[in-house]
Order: C-alpha cells, then structure tokens, then sequence
C-alpha cells in the first residue's frame, strides 16, 4: 500500500482534515532508526535508493525495508488478537518494556 492511501486512510479513521503522505514518510523514517538503534550490529536495511541518485525513494525501492521492518515487529504483536488499534497500543507498550525508549 502507498503512503498516499495509508494517509487517506489515516485521514478518514481519524476525521483528519489534513494528513499527508509526507507525515507517514517521516514516520517510516522514525520507526526506522528506532528499529536501527537496537538491531544488530549492520543494521536491516540497505540505502533506500540504491546508486547514490536524488530521487526520492519509490515503493519499489522501499519495499525491501517494509518487509524487514514487518519481521522485526511481528515478534511484539504475533500473538495479540483484537483491531488495529489494540494491536498498534500493544506494540508500543511492549517496545517500551523490551527497550525502555519510545517507539518514535
């Protein structure tokens, strides 16, 4: 799913008149260097545009870092049941007690 739909989505659950696609880049970035800050020594995740070039990333080229975030929190929710909201506030309160920081 794009960062635009996740936005739309975000912004309709919540009544939002303005949510962007760039807020949810800004947290993927976040959520990233939590992950990063206590994952193993190299790190999850390659460049998010490879070659060095300006561009900003795609879904393509993130897809990658998705995927290994998903893997790195389904160990916090795997066996929650509930909606997403009562999953979502159980990965944090469990991040929390695991390694004592804020999630973003």
């Amino acid at each position: 799913m794009s960062q635009r739909a996740v936005a739309e989505i975000t912004r309709n659950k919540f009544g939002l008149k303005k949510f962007s696609h760039s807020t949810v880049c800004r947290i993927f970035k976040a959520l990233e260097e939590s992950i990063e800050k206590v994952s193993v020594p190299g790190g999850l995740y390659q460049d998010p545009a490879p070659g060095g070039g300006q561009r900003f990333p795609s879904v393509t080229d993130t897809a990658g870092r998705r995927r290994s975030m998903s893997a790195f929190l389904k160990g916090l929710y795997e066996n929650d049941t509930g909606d997403i909201d009562e999953i979502s506030y159980n990965i944090v309160i469990k991040w929390y007690d695991r390694y004592m920081q804020l999630l973003i």
